[in-house]
């Protein structure tokens, strides 16, 4: 093999979990060599000095599906290995290396240094953080405000639309209507005024007192009474007419469950 050395390859340090070693078979590339003569020189100074065995780890390389015999060593054991390779090109890979040792020597030491802020970012950095992060919040902010805004309004068109509901639409469940002669009411205000009776159990004991009877979905007054009146109301389904109790229908229901034993509520 030619002792040319291609000063066109670049040296290769590897980081070896945290040792900086260089493999054999680059060595031997870079300076010309066979990689079986360094192999021979390595081994040899592992006999010579057994203390060496620190600075070469045994691996292997794979070509063409076979298992070859590598060394890495680190820088102490790069030094003694090419103590003995001579010559200006020789001399020239050897700093190519000592430089290539130093260089990586000092991107680990910056690399496990403790960060400071100082040293993560300056001034200028600090403001366009701060500046990006003013904008996203006032950007949020400004969101919110505006589906804030969006849910009051429609609470406001909810509470319009209910009050025009209100005012075009008298429900038949109006308990009091005032009137001209005073008010009226109707037999779920009067029921609520008694203990344990409600507007369906009202209307029966009407029936039942024949006070009151049934005319298809309509209730109307029995001969000879005259303590309600008929009222019209508009709703979403048209006008309806119902039975409301004068003040003296009022009263007359109020007897007539006192006598039944019904207490007030």
């Amino acid at each position: 093999m030619s002792n040319t050395i291609n000063n066109a390859n670049e040296v290769q340090v590897i980081n070896n979990n945290g040792e900086l070693v260089v493999s054999s078979r680059k060595v031997a590339e870079d300076f010309g060599k066979q990689h079986k003569d360094v192999l021979e020189n390595i081994r040899n100074i592992l006999v010579a000095e057994n203390s060496a065995t620190k600075f070469f780890h045994a691996t292997t390389h794979e070509y063409r599906g076979q298992q070859f015999p590598e060394y890495l060593m680190n820088r102490d054991g790069f030094s003694l290995l090419v103590m003995s390779f001579t010559g200006r090109e020789a001399m020239q890979w050897k700093i190519k290396y000592i430089n290539a040792f130093n260089a990586m020597e000092k991107k680990l030491k910056e690399l496990s240094a403790p960060q400071t802020l100082d040293g993560l970012f300056n001034i200028d950095n600090l403001y366009l953080i701060v500046s990006k992060l003013k904008e996203e919040h006032d950007g949020l902010k400004s969101e919110i405000a505006a589906k804030d805004v969006t849910i009051a309004e429609q609470k406001i068109t909810i509470k319009n639309l209910e009050a025009q509901v209100k005012s075009t639409l008298l429900i038949p469940e109006t308990l009091e209507v005032p009137t001209d002669n005073g008010k009226l009411y109707c037999v779920t205000a009067i029921a609520n005024e008694f203990k344990g009776v409600n507007a369906v159990k009202l209307n029966k004991l009407l029936i039942g007192w024949e006070i009151q009877h049934k005319v298809g979905a309509h209730y109307e007054m029995c001969e000879g009474f005259d303590e309600s009146k008929y009222v019209s109301y508009s709703t979403y389904k048209g006008v309806i007419t119902q039975m409301r109790w004068k003040e003296a229908g009022r009263s007359l229901i109020h007897k007539r469950l006192l006598q039944e034993g019904y207490k007030f509520a």
